[in-house]
């Protein structure tokens, strides 16, 4: 049999064809055959906290393989708070619990989701837990004299997370008040603006006729300087809401140049905060401000925004504020 040369050009194209397609089929199936096999074990399925996304999205698809795993469980549940999917984390965290009662980082877990999902009472009790378990298991085991690798780092592990349910309940703790907070304050300060009035001297009306300067009656004009002042502040959470807490301010200040002409304001604000639904928090409320005994300025505020994850100890909120202000001696 004779192939001619025409022949063989119009029959390598195929054969090349040919042979890359069986090689896409087989790094096909083999990259199905080690998706499969990537977790052969629960505890391959038991990720740390740093690994990819899209990888611990497939380690939740061994959920019903490993539903009897509590370690893969509450690892699940660490991510799934990490992710902010506090309900899902809280059921993970649950389902580690029922199979080990005493298994700390399910619990620490588990308060972690009570308290974004709005039960910081029910989070301190669980790291109340957390912690009970912990240094129960630290107390049967041996001293760090051991030179047992695997029981050392066991011993290290139980110190860090004693450490950890620690810096937990100092947060939780004081986010989860057993009834109202009072707070009685004296401070001094320096406003470009005291009074709260318009910011300038005098205002003017844009009529048919021509403009007409108005000038700002006695109490609205603009003042500035040092004050000093006392206020009194209660806070609390609203009686049957989870996330819904109230303030109520009355304060008294002074410029210290007019220490006879103090300010009398009242302020009262209830917040929606969410940790849950993005950190998300609403704030509405009421103020109120009287000059020698004669309403000064009326507001009506609000405020939409959200809460980042607080770093060195300080808290940052991003939002937007509207607020309605009225000034009674101007009737307007």
């Amino acid at each position: 049999m004779r192939v001619t040369k025409s022949a063989l050009q119009a029959l390598v194209p195929i054969l090349l064809a040919t042979t890359l397609a069986a090689q896409i089929g087989v790094a096909a199936a083999e990259s199905a055959t080690v998706a499969e096999s990537r977790f052969e074990s629960c505890q391959d399925a038991t990720l740390p906290l740093g690994a990819p996304d899209a990888l611990w999205e497939q380690a939740l698809q061994q959920t019903d393989r490993c539903q009897h795993d509590a370690a893969y469980l509450a690892a699940a549940a660490q991510w799934l708070n990490e992710q902010r999917r506090y309900e899902e984390g809280q059921l993970y965290a649950e389902r580690s619990l029922m199979l080990d009662p005493a298994y700390v980082p399910a619990w620490i877990e588990f308060a972690l989701s009570q308290a974004a999902l709005g039960a910081p009472g029910a989070g301190v009790e669980a790291l109340l837990q957390a912690k009970e378990e912990a240094k129960a298991q630290l107390a049967t085991a041996p001293d760090g004299s051991t030179t047992d690798t695997a029981l050392a780092m066991r011993v290290t592990r139980l110190t860090d997370w004693v450490s950890e349910i620690d810096e937990l309940l100092s947060r939780y703790s004081q986010s989860a008040p057993d009834g109202p907070v009072r707070i009685l304050d004296a401070f001094v300060g320096y406003d470009s603006n005291f009074y709260g009035g318009p910011s300038s001297g005098q205002l003017e009306l844009t009529l048919p006729t021509g403009p007409v300067l108005l000038p700002i009656p006695y109490g609205l004009e603009p003042q500035r300087g040092f004050f000093t002042g006392l206020g009194i502040t209660q806070s609390g959470a609203i009686q049957g809401s989870r996330f819904w807490h109230y303030t109520v301010q009355a304060q008294a200040k002074a410029l210290l140049n007019q220490l006879s002409e103090r300010v009398l304001s009242f302020q009262g604000n209830a917040e929606r905060f969410d940790r849950a639904a993005g950190d998300q928090y609403v704030n509405v409320g009421l103020a109120a401000s009287y000059l020698g005994g004669k309403m000064v300025t009326s507001q009506v505020h609000g405020t939409v925004g959200y809460e980042p994850r607080s770093a060195w100890g300080c808290q940052l909120r991003l939002g937007v504020e509207v607020q309605l202000r009225r000034y009674p001696s101007l009737g307007a």
